[in-house]
């Protein structure tokens, strides 16, 4: 094999393995995104109780990732726990403490799908 081969392919398989640690990381980034936003879009308005935050560790653009353990209370339901992972600044996350009531949607047929709502949506 050719000096020529041998560094295209180590080429190669360099390449496939960012696109790999890229996908890794971006594609669970994404269908949460995907998940919140269909939540928001179609689930049921409920109130959620904040039970705990953990801050993840990670950071995008020097935002928090944190975790947020809610007890959800539908109006018309059993109340139930969730875990949510949102980008907060930390302006919001100074505001942000076990005790807070906030508005949320949930998907009714699986209790994992939980969108903070913010604002007027």
């Amino acid at each position: 094999m050719s000096d020529f081969a041998v560094g295209a392919t180590f080429l190669a398989v360099i390449a496939g393995i960012v696109l790999l640690a890229i996908a890794y990381v971006f594609v669970p980034m994404g269908y949460r995104n995907y998940v919140n936003h269909q939540v928001l879009a179609d689930g049921l308005p409920a109130t959620a109780t904040v039970v705990s935050l953990d801050d993840t560790g990670n950071r995008i653009n020097d935002q928090p990732v944190i975790k947020i353990t809610l007890h959800v209370m539908p109006p018309n339901g059993t109340a139930f726990d969730a875990t949510v992972q949102r980008i907060i600044t930390v302006a919001s996350y100074a505001g942000l403490a076990p005790g807070s009531v906030l508005n949320v949607k949930y998907n009714p047929n699986d209790h994992r799908q939980v969108a903070i709502v913010y604002g007027s949506q």
